[in-house]
C-alpha cells in the first residue's frame, strides 16, 4: 500500500519519524512519503527508519501557496523528489523567520488592548517548526480575547485593519517556480479545500496544469464520494497523475493508513512516476 501524505512532530504531527514509520509498517504500508508542512528536516531520519522496515520512500514536503493574495486564500502544493535540498531548506528557513516576525508584530499589536502573550505561548500551539499567524489566532481564541480564531486571522491579515501585520504570502506561481527550480514534482494537495464551486475549481486546476503541476491528490482520506469522483475525473481529463495520501497527523483524525485503496494499475503508475520502480 502507498501513502504519499504524512506528517510528524517536525511540523504538526503527533508522532516522531521513528514512531510514524513503525505505525506505517504495522499497517502494511510499503511506500511512504513524509510531507511535513514547510519543513524537510525530518526526511533523513524518516528515510533511515524506512530502510530498517523495508519501506520505500522519497523526499517530500507540503508547501503553502496563495491563489488570492489580497484575500489571504491559499492552497497546499505537495513537492516530491526535490533535488536541491539546500536551496529548498534555505527558502523554508527564510519563510519561517518572516512568519515569526509577523507573529511578534501581532503580539505587539494586541498589547495595546491589554492582551499580553509571548512567542513561547504561541509556540505551545504548535510544537514543531510549522509556526503560523494562525497559531497566535488560536491562542487568542483560547484566551477569550477574540470571538473566534477566524476573526483574529482577518484582523491580522486584512490590509485595512489597524492590527495588520507583514505576513509572507507567496503566490501559487512563486511556489511552483520554487518547486521547479529545486527539481521537484508539483502535486495539488486535497482539492476539496479549494474555496470554489466545481466549475471554478476545474478552471483553476486547468490553470495549475498549464503552470506546471503534474499531479492531483485524487485519493484523499477526508474526501466524500463526490469529491473523490471529481478529482479522479480531473486527473483523467487533464492528464494529471492521481496520487494517494491519508494526510495523517494524529489518532484524533480518525483515519487509518492505507484506508484509501487504489488499483494495482494505479499503484504501478505511482511507483513508476515517483519511486523509480
Amino acid at each position: 500500500m502507498i501513502d504519499m501524505h504524512l506528517h510528524t512532530t517536525w511540523s504538526d504531527g503527533s508522532l516522531t519519524t521513528s514512531d510514524l514509520v513503525n505505525k506505517l509498517y504495522l499497517n502494511g504500508i510499503t511506500h511512504a512519503v513524509l510531507t511535513d508542512h514547510d519543513c524537510i528536516l525530518g526526511y533523513e531520519s524518516f528515510k533511515k527508519e524506512c530502510q530498517r522496515k523495508n519501506i520505500v520512500t522519497i523526499p517530500g514536503v507540503e508547501l503553502e501557496a496563495y491563489y488570492d493574495v489580497k484575500n489571504s486564500k491559499y492552497l497546499h502544493l505537495l513537492c516530491y523528489n526535490y533535488k536541491n535540498k539546500n536551496q529548498l531548506n534555505s527558502f523554508l528557513e527564510k519563510e519561517r523567520t518572516l512568519r515569526i516576525n509577523a507573529i511578534l508584530e501581532g503580539i505587539e499589536r494586541v498589547k495595546n488592548d491589554g492582551i499580553f502573550v509571548s512567542l513561547d505561548d504561541v509556540k505551545k500551539m504548535s510544537e514543531g517548526r510549522h509556526l503560523l499567524i494562525n497559531h497566535l489566532c488560536i491562542l487568542l481564541e483560547k484566551l477569550g480575547a477574540v470571538q473566534s480564531r477566524f476573526d483574529a486571522y482577518d484582523m491580522f491579515l486584512n490590509n485595512n485593519s489597524t492590527y495588520h501585520v507583514s505576513y509572507p504570502k507567496y503566490s501559487v506561481e512563486e511556489i511552483l517556480e520554487l518547486i521547479n527550480s529545486v527539481g521537484g514534482v508539483a502535486v495539488l494537495a486535497h482539492p476539496k479545500r479549494l474555496n470554489m464551486n466545481y466549475d471554478e475549481k476545474e478552471k483553476y486546476i486547468k490553470y495549475l496544469k498549464d503552470c506546471g503541476i503534474q499531479g492531483i491528490e485524487a485519493y484523499y482520506s477526508f474526501d466524500s464520494a463526490s469529491e473523490r469522483e471529481f478529482s479522479i475525473e480531473m486527473s483523467k481529463k487533464y492528464n494529471l497523475i492521481a496520487t494517494v495520501g491519508s494526510d495523517w497527523h494524529c489518532e484524533d483524525d480518525n483515519i487509518s493508513f492505507g484506508n484509501t485503496f487504489i488499483s494495482k494499475n494505479e499503484q504501478k503508475i505511482l511507483k513508476r512516476s515517483f519511486f523509480n520502480e
